[in-house]
């Protein structure tokens, strides 16, 4: 199979040698350039591994989420086709095949979604619908934030969905209360405080301008806005238990609901101690002098 040498592949790992290597064999054969970036320093051999398939295998820094990276490899890739997933994901043949069959240089879409298709202990989960993932794209058409969840905000222009499947095969499915409603959800809040408050925020193509106005306005009024963005994002995760066709789907999907739901109190809360960070440092610290005097 000839390679698409128009394609660069991107992908944001973090010590997960046991993924990598399933995830790069499916992608190498359609990508004329690779660039894994470990979000801070890798303690396994996801980068030696990484380093077998491409020579722009670097630690960036430690962020904690993929989005930034994703910005920074932008500027990086010499193609404005943009193949990324995720490490626990990988390509199934007839994607590999369809993809390896695009005319790039003379299609009209601007992006290519797949079905994407999770796995449970070597078992399909049963969704159909399956949810549909944009994982090909033109650079040059999107708007890509910095921040959490707002990896591709926009495509200008029309897509296609491809009929292969995108694969998600992690190491193990958790989607237990205190995996998520605990540990991830606190994790993104902190996370994506830090990183709308932490100066300006990055956005790609570089124009402040084309950050959504929902970003600014909550940055400004991170308590005020919460019950509008908890509603929503509740609602709309909720309703997707509707589509639940087991179980263990049903069970993902109300889960995740409410590990949403309270993803976004935390994050109202986090950007609340970082947005008054300075001021409340020096309030207290005022109220110390006071009281040594």
């Amino acid at each position: 199979m000839k390679k698409k040498e128009e394609v660069t592949t991107i992908l944001v790992v973090h010590n997960e040698e046991k993924l990598i290597r399933k995830c790069l064999e499916s992608v190498s054969g359609v990508s004329g350039e690779i660039i894994v970036i470990h979000d801070g320093k890798c303690s396994d051999n996801s980068l030696k591994i990484a380093s077998e398939f491409t020579d722009k295998a670097l630690e960036g820094q430690g962020y904690g989420c993929l989005e930034p990276h994703l910005i920074d490899a932008f500027y990086m890739t010499k193609n404005d086709w943009i193949l990324r997933l995720d490490t626990d994901e990988h390509l199934s043949d007839t994607l590999i095949d369809q993809i390896s069959k695009l005319d790039l240089k003379n299609t009209s879409f601007k992006c290519f979604r797949a079905k994407w298709r999770g796995w449970n202990n070597g078992v399909v989960f049963k969704q159909e619908p399956y949810q549909e993932k944009i994982i090909l794209f033109n650079k040059k058409s999107i708007v890509s934030i910095g921040i959490p969840n707002y990896a591709i905000v926009s495509v200008a222009g029309q897509g296609e969905t491809l009929n292969g499947y995108l694969e998600h095969t992690p190491v193990y499915v958790n989607y237990g209360l205190k995996e998520w409603m605990l540990k991830r959800s606190k994790h993104f809040a902190m996370v994506e405080a830090k990183l709308r408050y932490a100066g300006s925020i990055k956005v790609y193509p570089a124009d402040p301008k084309l950050i959504p106005p929902k970003i600014i306005f909550r940055n400004k009024y991170p308590i005020l806005t919460l019950p509008i963005f908890a509603l929503n994002t509740y609602l709309k995760s909720l309703y997707a238990t509707k589509t639940a066709r087991t179980t263990f789907v049903f069970k993902k999907q109300f889960v995740l609901a409410h590990a949403f739901l309270l993803s976004q109190i935390l994050l109202s809360y986090y950007m609340a101690k970082e947005k008054y960070k300075k001021p409340i440092g020096a309030i207290r610290g005022f109220i110390l002098k006071i009281f040594q005097r």
